[in-house]
């Protein structure tokens, strides 16, 4: 016996999509209920249960495609701590514990403590991880740039959790193993990128980025970027960029022109990979030459 079942399921339509096409392949006789069944919660609250004004409206605000199901969770969260008439205020409480996530709440906790200037700290240079030299070596052997960057910050948060002011190459070593694409260090075409005798530049250039001023909307943009390397390295791009161009301010402009010019590099760095590795040999049947030989000796 079918019907049209789930929650989701549309009364404008007769049957539901899975009894469809469970009614198309079945190489038997099906029977089709139009029964509707209404769970135990709902008859419940249909007496025992009521809801004031403002939690309805409140509800209005949830998507049509999920309200059902919205309204089935507090109905049940409402009678397992007893409620018999539901307020805004219970439907706050109960979408804030079976719905988590409230990523508007939490972008615009973020821009009302940055605008407070509660997230205009600059920062403490005693925290700065140093770099042995034996460290940044082994790290430059690392051809993918990406997965440089990585590694660094791994290596960084590894030193720290041992109480360690300097990264050392047992930090960095326990990340390498034979998958990763190494090279041979060129201490002159690197040694821009060298973290421990950077260590000044990194200084200053964090002084200046720590000065400049995040409009709402760029740093709403810039949370809309995949949390940790990813953020972290498009951050510093395009506070350099800012730099660079003399802004006292970074502006939603300026973070999209930022990340395009990201993405560019990343683009380029990901082509220049393609090209560098050999293409491999066209794949044989194994069997080819052993076929061949075999009609050979049948001649």
């Amino acid at each position: 016996i079918l019907g049209t079942t789930g929650i989701h399921a549309d009364a404008e339509l007769d049957i539901g999509g899975n009894t469809e096409y469970l009614l198309n392949d079945a190489p038997c006789a099906v029977l089709l209920s139009q029964r509707q069944y209404q769970p135990q919660v709902d008859r419940l609250a249909s007496i025992s249960t009521s809801w004031t004004q403002e939690a309805e409206t409140r509800m209005e605000r949830v998507p049509s495609f999920v309200r059902a199901m919205a309204r089935m969770a507090i109905l049940r969260y409402a009678q397992e701590k007893g409620h018999t008439v539901i307020t805004e205020s219970i439907v706050e409480e109960a979408t804030t514990q079976l719905m988590p996530g409230h990523a508007e709440q939490a972008m615009g906790e973020i821009i009302h403590a940055y605008d407070r200037g509660e997230l205009k700290r600059k920062p403490d240079g005693s925290k700065v991880m140093r770099w042995s030299d034996e460290a940044t070596a082994l790290l430059l052997t690392v051809k993918d740039l990406s997965l440089r960057g990585n590694l660094s910050m791994r290596a960084e948060k590894k030193a720290r959790t041992v109480n360690s002011q300097t990264v050392e190459t047992e930090h960095l070593q326990a990340f390498l193993d034979d998958d990763i694409a190494t090279a041979q260090l060129q201490p002159h075409a690197d040694a821009a990128h060298q973290p421990g005798n950077q260590s000044t530049v990194d200084m200053e250039a964090a002084t200046k980025a720590s000065s400049l001023q995040w409009q709402a909307a760029a740093l709403a943009r810039l949370m809309r970027v995949p949390e940790g390397f990813m953020r972290d390295s498009c951050k510093q791009k395009i506070e350099a960029q800012a730099i660079t161009q003399g802004l006292k301010q970074v502006t939603l402009a300026a973070v999209e022109d930022g990340l395009a010019k990201a993405r560019e590099a990343m683009q380029a760095q990901i082509q220049a990979q393609q090209h560098g590795r050999e293409s491999p040999q066209q794949s044989r049947c194994p069997f080819a030459k052993t076929r061949q030989q075999s009609d050979t000796e049948d001649e």
